[in-house]
């Protein structure tokens, strides 16, 4: 696992993970190494990072491309798969995480699976085009900064 590996290299480090369930128990596993005691005898700290505390993001799951508004999201799948789903399409029960709700409705609808990287394709497009923070979806600047502060405080930095 890459928390003990980072520790055995003697490095500061930490991850970020997603607050879904995967998530959840790879907190657990990193709990359950006992690596504070081993950063305490080497000075070296290493930390984990809930991807929802982190970014301030107010759903239940969170996962990365939860850091965009909904809608957004929904557009790139939309031009990635030549769809034309809504998010009243998308079910409300169950998970909170966008990538998640799409992949239910795209499966019941569409009987085809999401690919991620077919998605992170037209969000590549998208980024090509941003220039200044005006032009990133609403939220998205704010859901950014609250990561990059939470981030750079667990490693002494001031923002």
């Amino acid at each position: 696992m890459y928390a003990a590996f980072a520790i055995g290299q003697l490095w500061d480090a930490g991850v970020l993970l997603d607050a879904d369930n995967a998530g959840h128990q790879a907190r657990e596993k990193i709990k359950d190494m006992n690596l504070k005691d081993y950063a305490a005898q080497t000075g070296h700290e290493f930390r984990v990072l809930m991807l929802d505390k982190a970014a301030g993001v107010k759903k239940t799951d969170v996962a990365i491309e939860d850091l965009f508004p909904d809608e957004w999201f929904l557009e790139c799948v939309n031009r990635a798969y030549g769809l034309a789903l809504r998010l009243e399409d998308l079910p409300e029960d169950g998970s909170t995480l966008i990538a998640k709700r799409v992949e239910i409705a795209m499966k019941q609808r569409q009987g085809r699976d999401l690919k991620k990287k077919e998605v992170l394709v037209e969000m590549l497009k998208e980024f090509d085009g941003w220039t200044t923070v005006d032009d990133l979806p609403a939220g998205t600047a704010a859901n950014a900064e609250n990561l990059f502060k939470k981030v750079n405080a667990a490693f002494g930095v001031e923002s």
